[in-house]
């Protein structure tokens, strides 16, 4: 999937959002393809080292505001949302896969 895409960096906020893990405030960034929403959501995640309960980000829109994908900490992108998944899931792109012509996958 390429064209104007949207990924959300959010950490997660307390109850009241007076406070967040990294004190930086959610945004959304522009990206090309899942592959670079998964990369984008791996560097928030390491430079800000958030723990995987931490991560609240990871949602992936088209341009006109449509769920397209979700980044999970791990870095896959899920088709739906988390609670809409089911152990059957598979991921739509997966950078720990050897197929992915990810780094990752060569580690």
């Amino acid at each position: 999937m390429t064209g104007k895409l949207y990924v959300l960096l959010a950490d997660m906020w307390v109850e009241d959002r007076s406070l967040s893990v990294t004190g930086v405030p959610p945004k959304r960034v522009k990206v090309g393809d899942l592959e670079e929403a998964s990369k984008v959501c791996r560097k928030f995640i390491s430079k800000h080292m958030l723990g995987g309960s931490d991560w609240a980000g990871g949602e992936i829109t088209d341009e006109a505001g449509n769920f397209v994908g979700y980044v999970s900490y791990n870095g896959r992108v899920w088709g739906e949302m988390p609670s809409e998944s089911t152990d059957a899931s598979e991921p739509i792109y997966d950078p720990w896969s050897p197929d992915s012509g990810s780094s990752i996958a060569k580690i």
